[in-house]
């Protein structure tokens, strides 16, 4: 019995791992949930984002990125992320945070039932139980990610990067865990991580961890429009005559 587990659970693992490594070589393209009458997308701000979506191979930051909301920081990623694609996962943290476990998973391909050891699979079996890891989700998927992008280095040479949006949604000590793989992860140039927020908390709680916060980059605030991509925003989505539209 145990040989046939033993089986069963290399096969599992064998095929989680290809489909990690895939995933973060084809990189993630979320959907723009924005019409293309009402998408602006301000190159020089998408130019910024896809050089920080294609590090250098010895890049040892990480980043964070905030923006009060509606200034299009989401939007202007996926954007960016759309033209890189390689290379790059992004998660979104759900407004249900429970969720952020199976989303981070969903984000990498990640099928946490097969995430079994074969000591997992015995002791079960003795035990006649199905109680999954001690471990959150999300914690498992990071792992997991880590070691996808480890991988990843080694055949490609450069750092996969990870993107968390709508970080502010998260309680401090997940912030923190997360802070802390991205400085070492950044220091063994494994991946690069790009924290993406709201809410000006998140970067008081990312400071106070000051030996983390010493790998990061930033912040990189996106605000509003410029006066100059306002009216250009008015004249070519709106049709509004560039006078008219100079003069609001």
């Amino acid at each position: 019995m145990s040989g046939i587990l033993g089986y069963l659970a290399c096969c599992r693992g064998r095929n989680n791992d290809s489909r990690l490594i895939k995933n973060v070589k084809e990189g993630t393209r979320p959907e723009i949930n924005v019409s293309a009458d009402e998408l602006f997308p301000r190159p020089i701000i998408v130019s910024h984002l896809k050089a920080i979506f294609q590090p250098a191979k010895n890049q040892s930051r990480y980043y964070t990125v905030c923006g009060e909301p509606g200034t299009g920081k989401t939007t202007l990623i996926k954007l960016a992320l759309k033209e890189v694609g390689r290379g790059v996962v992004y998660v979104d943290v759900p407004p249900f945070v429970n969720d952020f476990g199976e989303t981070f998973g969903e984000a990498i391909n990640f099928a946490f039932e097969e995430d079994v050891s074969l000591n997992n699979q015995l002791r079960r079996k003795l035990s006649g139980t199905n109680n999954e890891s001690d471990e959150p989700k999300w914690v498992r998927a990071l792992i997991t990610f880590q070691l996808a992008a480890k991988a990843y280095n080694v055949k490609y040479d450069i750092p996969a990067v990870i993107v968390y949006d709508n970080v502010d949604r998260l309680d401090p000590k997940t912030i923190r865990i997360l802070q802390n793989s991205a400085k070492d992860n950044a220091d063994s140039q494994t991946y690069i991580a790009v924290f993406v927020s709201s809410e000006g908390s998140v970067l008081k709680i990312m400071e106070g961890n000051s030996s983390s916060y010493s790998r990061a980059f930033g912040p990189i605030e996106i605000g509003d429009l410029t006066k100059e991509e306002s009216i250009k925003y008015l004249v070519s989505k709106h049709k509004i005559k560039e006078e008219a539209a100079t003069s609001l």
